[in-house]
């Protein structure tokens, strides 16, 4: 994992330093609400902070897999050589009291090849946490 600096500016593109923005959902204190999980998967992904993806996404979701071992080593195949350019929030309403969407943008580029993307993403709470389900995706270009 490459660590983000506390005082670096947080990845995720708040504009805040890291220690005040995503960094204290990675050390475990609950994420309030979708948008504050989206941001903090992207900065997770920025750090090689697989373990955090692993546990926001939700098991009910495409993306999970039983055996952490295995997913890891997926996870960090298909976006260890990812280069995280920027993340842009393009809506994110107000969530029902167990579901919440949220609109991106993911500028990133895998061995100088563009692959940004942007995602409508879908959020549910499991046990009261909020995770990450699933997803529609299209080029960053449209």
């Amino acid at each position: 994992m490459s660590p983000i600096p506390p005082n670096a500016t947080c990845p995720c593109g708040s504009g805040k330093k890291y220690k005040k923005c995503c960094r204290p959902y990675h050390i475990r204190v609950p994420v309030p609400s979708p948008e504050a999980l989206m941001r903090s998967r992207y900065t997770a992904y920025t750090a090689s902070n697989m373990a955090y993806i692993m546990a926001t996404t939700h098991p009910d979701s495409k993306w999970y897999r039983e055996d952490p071992v295995k997913w890891e080593k997926e996870l960090t195949r298909t976006t260890g050589d990812n280069e995280y350019l920027a993340l842009v929030i393009h809506s994110a309403p107000a969530p029902d009291d167990d579901t919440g969407e949220v609109t991106f943008t993911a500028t990133i580029t895998q061995d100088g090849r563009d692959i940004s993307f942007t995602e409508h993403s879908r959020f549910e709470k499991h046990n009261g946490i909020w995770k990450y389900v699933d997803g529609d995706i299209s080029d960053a270009a449209e």
